[in-house]
């Protein structure tokens, strides 16, 4: 008997001491995803979403296969589903929706000159802010997002032109409110033909909410 309880505390320590490359792996992939979140938000490096994802997707199959011979990872697998979700979700998308980068994008021009004709982001917060902006003439410019929230703050008293768009999520246009699938919403202002100085602004968003306002 005292053999045998000898045997089994044995091999129960060699189990506890068996090293295990799947966690490693996995460790590897988030620090490199953070790494290159910060280059991002650093203005370093332009980091798609679209090419990340995948990458994360291919290190999780990777510490799978190497932690298999020392048990099964719940937590790897559960991860794993979860990012071959977004994976399939993003194969039925936009080729172009994701890109842009990630993260939180804030733009505050002051001026007409400042103003870009597009502004473009994959994930995150997408915060186009014209209200410190006197048009001259007429201005245009388009807001795209793929995943997260996009928010346009127009000024109060110059006539604009807006329509939004929805894959899956809410519009909030003023005090009108819609959710769903394919929302569109558009808003015009009276007198808008016939103003000098006007706004007209694109929004895109594939899945989550946009929110227009005025200040």
């Amino acid at each position: 008997m005292t053999d045998i309880m000898e045997v089994r505390k044995g091999t129960a320590e060699a189990r506890g001491n068996q090293f295990s490359l799947g966690p490693v792996i996995f460790g590897v992939a988030l620090m490199l995803a953070g790494f290159s979140w910060i280059l991002d938000r650093l203005d370093v490096m332009d980091v798609r979403a679209g090419l990340v994802i995948p990458l994360a997707l291919v290190a999780v199959g990777l510490a799978l296969m190497v932690g298999a011979f020392d048990g099964v990872h719940g937590g790897l697998v559960a991860v794993g589903v979860v990012l071959m979700l977004i994976v399939v979700m993003g194969s039925v998308t936009p080729l172009d929706a994701f890109r842009g980068g990630v993260g939180e994008r804030l733009h505050n021009p002051t001026g007409i000159g400042q103003v870009d004709t597009s502004y473009r982001l994959g994930i995150g917060s997408l915060q186009i802010d014209l209200s410190n902006v006197t048009p001259t003439s007429r201005v245009a410019t388009i807001g795209e997002l793929g995943v997260g929230e996009l928010l346009l703050i127009v000024p109060a008293d110059v006539p604009v032109a807006i329509t939004a768009q929805v894959d899956a999520g809410e519009i909030v246009m003023f005090d009108e409110v819609l959710s769903g699938t394919e929302v569109n919403s558009s808003f015009v202002s009276p007198g808008f033909d016939q103003a000098g100085e006007t706004m007209t602004v694109d929004l895109d968003v594939f899945l989550g909410s946009i929110k227009v306002v005025r200040r």
